[in-house]
């Protein structure tokens, strides 16, 4: 309604816009336009008699201070601001939440008797049509020329007007998805329902497939508002199979439509990115083909020509231009003259190096050496060289094999040691190429012991000053310090058990809140900065990540040698922290 020039709403009115752009007002399912004429509001439903109509069929007794919320209760129901079960939710709620404590029966008494004495039909209301009238006027005493021209006049302005201002033609809002699939869901049940539940079922149907409503809660709805007459429970079960049908096949069109808006839109990015790359490789081709045209020409207008003589450093000589034909040529002809020196070093080698037999080098040893130092090489030289290969030894292997028996007689090493220097070189050496030429064999070498050399303790005089002398002075500090420096090896000598210890914290902490609370806080801050807190946090945290107990935790510390609290430390501890409350 306009009021004063001001657009005013009422409860019962919605303002909706139509297909053309204009705004309409909703009131009773009809559209009115905005306009001062605008039928006027119904009056209100006077429910007070039929209040007093059911409270006189009710057959239990309603409080005399709840009768008011009762009446308030039946008028929202009768006006549709409630449905069936919301109605039956405010009966049964409790008074100190605003409803009237009802029982499920006799809510379902309050809300049938309700539907006989109420009368919820509206009035349908017409359509208004601005209707053109033109000015009736005394037209007795004019004479017949001018009543002719008055009329012709009259008509000429009610054609003009009647172009200008035209009876609203409201249009019909078009009818979303969902409503047709409440539609479809009705026809496919085939129940015949009256017209007059037919609209509060496609409302109960639309709840459930906007999700406001689950199938449970469906099933519930649907069996309290409809009599069994009406719906009954197979047609409801029918309903719900029909509905829950039709909520999967959307879900599987959605995802459906999804895939295929997923599919179209990588199919555009990927020829979006064929176009891009065909681009820029058409680029680089006719940046290639620019640059090699740009070659070309600089070849043909100018040829390069290598100097006749290059620069050379001093000291060096003028190095040759060879072609890549002459270059082979030259490092087959340098391959070829290394393989020709190796093998003229390896005939070299093998003619002045003439291979000297074992027997002939062993009979020189027997006759140099006594016949006690004889045995003694005899083993060393089994332990060193395999049985396979001949073998000989140095005199710097044997002098070392000699000296790691400690037991030897010194004769006896003197002799071997000259009977060593007195071999011939030649043979030596010939024994050695004989060794190398046969398979390598991996030589043992004894190594030498090292005997530790105890040295004297240092003397000191007596007049030098020693380390010892100087004392440690401990520090003086307080108990707030006391308790942020307090180490695992600390807190155990405070008592001989946890509790004792934890004890002796608590009296620190207590002398500390005598002169200030403050202090007291302060101390409790120390207390958290120290090991022993540390200690048990670190527990605590491993407890709660690996799921496992304080006394598995504090095995595993004690088996990997980290600090920790034993069980009782832990849960003295923890006691203290309880008490603390930091």
């Amino acid at each position: 309604m306009i009021k004063g020039g001001a657009m005013v709403l009422n409860d019962d009115e919605i303002l909706v816009k139509d297909k053309t752009g204009k705004f309409k007002i909703l009131r009773g399912g009809k559209f009115y336009d905005i306009e001062e004429n605008a039928p006027a509001k119904p009056q209100p439903v006077l429910v007070s008699n039929n209040v007093d109509e059911i409270l006189k069929q009710i057959r239990f007794r309603v409080d005399e201070n709840l009768k008011g919320r009762l009446a308030d209760i039946i008028e929202a129901y009768l006006k549709d601001v409630r449905d069936r079960y919301e109605t039956k939710s405010v009966l049964t709620r409790e008074t100190k939440s605003g409803g009237l404590g009802f029982l499920g029966e006799q809510a379902d008494i309050v809300i049938g008797l309700i539907d006989k004495v109420g009368n919820k039909k509206e009035e349908e209301k017409p359509l208004q049509v601005l209707e053109v009238k033109a000015e009736q006027k005394n037209k007795e005493f004019l004479p017949k020329e001018e009543k002719k021209t008055e009329t012709e006049k009259e008509a000429e302005i009610v054609k003009t007007e009647e172009k200008k201002i035209r009876p609203v033609a409201v249009t019909t809002i078009p009818k979303t998805e969902l409503e047709v699939k409440v539609e479809e869901i009705i026809k496919e049940s085939g129940i015949k329902i009256p017209e007059s539940e037919r609209q509060k079922l496609n409302n109960i149907l639309l709840t459930h497939l906007k999700d406001i409503r689950d199938g449970y809660e469906l099933q519930d709805t649907l069996s309290s508002s409809f009599s069994a007459g009406v719906l009954s429970k197979e047609k409801i079960n029918k309903i719900l199979e029909i509905a829950r049908r039709k909520s999967k096949s959307d879900e599987t069109d959605l995802h459906r439509k999804k895939l295929e808006e997923i599919k179209e839109a990588l199919e555009a990015e990927q020829r979006r990115r064929e176009m891009v790359f065909e681009e820029n490789q058409s680029k680089l081709n006719d940046k290639m083909k620019n640059r090699w045209q740009e070659i070309t020409k600089r070849k043909e207008s100018s040829p390069i020509s290598l100097p006749e003589e290059s620069i050379v450093r001093p000291g060096k000589e003028r190095p040759e231009i060879l072609s890549l034909v002459e270059f082979a040529d030259f490092l087959d002809s340098k391959v070829e003259k290394k393989d020709e020196t190796v093998k003229s070093k390896e005939e070299a080698t093998t003619s002045i190096i003439a291979p000297v037999s074992k027997t002939e080098l062993e009979n020189k040893v027997e006759k140099t050496l006594p016949p006690n130092v004889e045995e003694k090489t005899v083993v060393k030289k089994e332990v060193i060289y395999p049985a396979s290969a001949p073998t000989i030894q140095s005199p710097a292997i044997a002098t070392r094999v000699a000296t790691d028996n400690p037991t030897d007689e010194p004769t006896s090493e003197s002799a071997y040691a000259k009977a060593t220097a007195t071999e011939d070189k030649s043979a030596s050496e010939a024994a050695f190429t004989k060794v190398s030429a046969s398979e390598p064999k991996p030589l043992q070498v004894f190594k030498p012991v090292s005997i530790p050399i105890r040295r004297p303790p240092p003397v000191f005089r007596k007049d030098q000053p020693r380390l010892d002398d100087i004392k440690y002075i401990p520090k003086i500090i307080g108990p707030i310090d006391e308790l942020r420096d307090m180490t695992l090896v600390n807190f155990r000598r405070l008592g001989a058990s946890p509790e004792e210890a934890v004890a002796k914290i608590k009296e620190k902490l207590d002398i500390l809140e005598r002169d200030s609370v403050i202090k007291r806080i302060a101390g409790i801050k120390a207390w958290q900065e120290a090991e022993v807190t540390k200690i048990y946090l670190e527990i605590s945290r491993d407890c709660l990540s690996k799921g496992a107990s304080a006394d598995q935790i504090i095995s595993l510390r004690e088996a990997s040698e980290r600090p920790t609290l034993t069980a009782e430390e832990y849960k003295a501890v923890l006691e203290l922290n309880k008490f603390l409350r930091y």
